[in-house]
């Protein structure tokens, strides 16, 4: 069934640690619409300020591009703000190549892709 208009398919996992308590989430949407092509790209993650500078966030990714590589893609599209190091260290960290910094209806984004 295809999905709402504006919409796209996606999948959603939680970030757990070995007591299930959730550190995070992270998303992998299967195709952009024009508002992800500019501002949200492929992969959404969130950590938990406590688990933050742990590696969860650069775990997370990581095994969310070997989700990414069993679909019909060739690159995903990873963005974060602007004034956010530490995101665009694990995105680097996993292969983002910087396209540009654009101002969008979410703020300034950094944009990357990751060949997969």
């Amino acid at each position: 069934m295809p999905p709402a208009a504006g919409l796209v398919h996606a999948a959603y996992w939680w970030i757990l640690d070995e007591n299930d308590t959730v550190l995070g989430a992270i998303s992998l949407r299967y195709a952009l619409t024009d508002f992800l092509l500019q501002a949200a790209g492929h992969v959404g993650y969130s950590t938990r300020p406590s688990a933050r500078g742990c590696g969860v966030a650069s775990w997370a990714l990581g095994e969310v591009l070997g989700a990414a590589r069993l679909r019909p893609l060739d690159s995903v599209l990873i963005t974060c703000d602007d004034e956010n190091a530490a995101s665009a260290r694990v995105i680097e960290k996993h292969g983002g190549v910087l396209e540009d910094v654009r101002e969008t209806s979410i703020g300034l984004k950094r944009r990357y892709w990751i060949a997969l």
